[in-house]
């Protein structure tokens, strides 16, 4: 019968304990970590978008390219305070696989980061932010409110964008508003295991 040795402190040999068990040490750490080190996590943003009135808009949408998928992992909404009118609601939309709208055509590139900060790898993707007055059509979602005295909120999603598949937000600011601005985030990721 084979035996394993134990050839601890060699620097190239398993622990192995006297009942003939390996020694092993291991770290967990998240998929999100994980594609941050290996540069491939991202926040898309849309920088800075300004209301005047209470149009609903489209001012996020993203479509995955690669043959991996992409992960949305979570959403933060910034809102400014929006003048005019009575004090109300904002409502956002999380679109599953829009198709059309003026945020596709105008093709206005959203700002994108890698969340590691010594990586050049950008996503093969699509990813555009819209305006006031964009539209975003196709595709399934709701609404959720989020009340006028929350200036910041995180969505968290775990939303999987497969090949050819996107993802859209739209916008409407409470009902009088005559000026508000808006910055979104969303964070996203290439996971490092294969996934089916």
């Amino acid at each position: 019968m084979a035996k394993i040795e134990d050839g601890k402190g060699r620097g190239f040999y398993s622990g192995v304990d006297s009942t003939g068990r390996l020694q092993t040490a291991s770290a967990t750490i998240s998929e999100e970590i994980l594609a941050t080190v290996e540069g491939e996590a991202y926040a898309f943003g849309t920088a800075t978008v300004s209301f005047t009135s209470s149009t609903n808009s489209a001012i996020l949408y993203v479509k995955n390219n690669d043959s991996r998928p992409l992960i949305l992992d979570r959403c933060r909404v910034m809102l400014g305070y929006a003048t005019g009118g009575t004090p109300g609601t904002w409502f956002i939309s999380f679109r599953r696989n829009p198709t059309a709208g003026t945020i596709i055509s105008n093709a206005l590139t959203s700002g994108l980061t890698n969340i590691n900060h010594g990586s050049n790898i950008t996503p093969d993707a699509t990813y555009y932010r819209g305006v006031q007055g964009d539209t975003l059509t196709g595709g399934s979602g709701g609404s959720f409110p989020i009340a006028t005295t929350v200036s910041q909120t995180t969505f968290p999603f775990g939303r999987v964008l497969q090949t050819g598949s996107s993802f859209g937000i739209t916008l409407t600011p409470p009902t009088g508003t005559t000026a508000a601005d808006v910055f979104i985030v969303l964070r996203a990721y290439y996971p490092q295991a294969e996934l089916k």
